[in-house]
């Protein structure tokens, strides 16, 4: 199979969901924007400019409900299709941006307990949430 720049990318939305209105194909259109910030070192962060297009039958739909459930700062997975933008930036380095067209959003749920230890998730998964028999460990 050929791959075509469809894939998955995991960070943080950088601001909250904006509509925008585009002529595109002769016609009137709301398209809505963000931006995603992908670490992929301990110092250095991506910026992929995000756009959720409208429906064949022109329902902006799928960006308002983006919009409802997520926002600047929240941890989503997005699948699109992702295309290099290449830029100068103000020093005159060429520099590697990337644009996607978004096809899902999902929300990474964190549960109150991350990062609390092996005793707090047991815990949590007392005999009134889960029988013994489906401790998570």
């Amino acid at each position: 199979m050929i791959n075509e720049g469809i894939g998955y990318n995991k960070g943080n939305l950088g601001r909250d969901w904006e509509s925008k209105e585009v002529t595109s194909q002769g016609s009137l259109k709301t398209i809505w924007t963000n931006a995603l910030a992908v670490k992929v070192g301990p110092e250095q962060t991506v910026w992929v400019d995000l756009t959720v297009w409208p429906e064949d039958d022109g329902s902006d739909a799928e960006g308002q409900e983006y919009a409802a459930n997520s926002g600047k700062g929240s941890n989503v997975i997005i699948r699109g299709k992702f295309i290099p933008d290449p830029y100068v930036n103000r020093e005159g380095e060429d520099c590697l941006g990337w644009k996607c067209n978004v096809y899902q959003v999902a929300n990474v749920m964190r549960p109150a307990f991350a990062g609390a230890g092996v005793a707090a998730v047991r815990k949590a998964f007392n005999a009134a949430t889960a029988p013994k028999s489906h401790e998570p460990f």
